[in-house]
């Protein structure tokens, strides 16, 4: 008898799943292997399937909406989006798993070297097979993909999550195998999530009637494609076979497909291993693109969105990719901040290399140039022979007929005179 009390009161000592935890664990299982479905079509090449295909993330997403709105919406999206980040997934079923085990008596067997080889080939080798069916890569970006949209509270990509995602119970200085030289597509993500504030929410007369729920932004530092170049072996390794080549053409099905997204990304800007460089890849400038995109699509003030993220308090730009600021991106980011976020409390920059402290002006006044011109210090300004137009235009692809004279004086800006700035 007190064994068996023992026994209950042990019994009663473990931690009982909420039902909200079992439906959500459910939920996601079923998901994940939606997702693997998804990736594996997409890779098949089958044309008669390719449409069959193209519906299945519409249909998650529509099929998630349809049972969550609001306050429980964004509260269900934001547990779902920790879950899948925090390296539970894929999981063992999807990383080269092999379920069962052969524990007959092998001496029974005449040919003993061929049964060998077809156990070895069952067993070791699809343990290490290289291919996208077998590894399990591509799966969160693709859960993430369905459950992101524009009542989700916080959006944060921790800095590590290649670590947490490929290094789980494995050794500390476990290097990995294809898995690690595949980039994490975090730009498709942003341009997926900037999709969903545009098109997602329910319209009455064509205007969406609620606003964006983001509270909190934060993207941590991740690889990008030049970091894989920066090791030429593994840069020729991935371009030079059909199984490393099928990672870096799935990439592009991670991101929206309306051109749109990677409109402002000239196929010149970036260095990329195969001829084929469409869509939202893992470049910097795919990078700084999709960040700024969140928030200048909205400026001038689009028919389909509301304008501005009202809820949106804290931004964290701890990463290179969204922070190149000594260009005019930099610039075009942090004016789109100051005219989309109108609450901002926090702008945490503890962890940026490069910055330009003139940016800040940008943020705060809604036309910086405009406002603060009159107490600008300028050189005089010269008009531009038509030689010298078109020797700009080459250099730099910009056609103008005035330029600053730097053999001028600078001088206080004047209202007295005509100002060509």
């Amino acid at each position: 008898l007190d064994s068996l009390l023992q026994e209950i009161m042990d019994t009663s000592k473990l931690k009982m799943s909420s039902l909200q935890d079992l439906c959500l664990k459910s939920y996601l299982k079923f998901l994940e292997t939606e997702c693997k479905t998804w990736i594996d079509l997409k890779n098949s090449g089958s044309v008669l399937l390719q449409s069959a295909a193209n519906n299945i993330i519409p249909t998650l997403k529509r099929h998630l909406a349809s049972f969550l709105s609001g306050t429980s919406s964004s509260n269900f999206r934001g547990k779902m989006f920790q879950e899948i980040t925090s390296g539970k997934f894929p999981s063992e079923r999807y990383r080269n798993y092999v379920e069962g085990a052969y524990d007959s008596q092998t001496y029974t067997f005449g040919l003993f070297e061929n049964f060998y080889h077809i156990h070895d080939d069952i067993v070791r080798h699809t343990k290490r097979c290289a291919k996208i069916c077998c590894t399990g890569v591509f799966i969160v970006e693709s859960m993430l993909k369905v459950i992101i949209n524009d009542e989700l509270k916080e959006l944060v990509f921790p800095q590590n999550l290649m670590d947490t995602i490929w290094n789980r119970n494995k050794g500390e200085y476990y290097e990995g195998g294809i898995e690690r030289l595949v980039p994490f597509n975090y730009p498709a993500l942003l341009a997926s999530y900037t999709e969903s504030v545009l098109f997602s929410p329910p319209k009455e007369n064509g205007l969406p009637l609620r606003y964006p729920s983001l509270t909190k932004l934060k993207i941590g530092n991740f690889d990008t494609i030049i970091d894989l170049k920066r090791n030429g072996h593994n840069w020729r390794l991935m371009k030079s076979f059909n199984v490393t080549r099928d990672y870096l053409n799935f990439l592009k099905h991670l991101a929206p497909t309306q051109q749109v997204f990677n409109n402002g990304v000239k196929e010149t800007e970036f260095e990329w291993p195969l001829a084929d460089k469409r869509g939202v890849l893992p470049t910097n400038v795919h990078a700084i693109y999709a960040f700024k995109s969140i928030f200048d699509f909205f400026n001038p003030k689009s028919l389909c969105t509301l304008g501005k993220y009202r809820n949106l308090s804290e931004i964290s730009l701890n990463n290179t990719q969204s922070m190149m600021f000594c260009d005019i991106r930099g610039i075009e980011l942090f004016s789109a901040i100051g005219k989309a976020v109108p609450k901002l409390k926090v702008l945490d920059l503890s962890e940026t290399l490069i910055f330009s402290g003139e940016l800040v002006l940008y943020l705060l006044f809604q036309d910086a140039f405009q406002s603060l011109h009159e107490f600008m210090h300028l050189y005089s300004y010269k008009v531009l022979s038509l030689e010298d137009r078109m020797t700009l235009f080459k250099q730099t692809g910009n056609f103008r007929c005035i330029d600053r004279d730097k053999q001028s004086r600078i001088c206080k800006h004047s209202f007295e005179s005509y100002c060509s700035w």
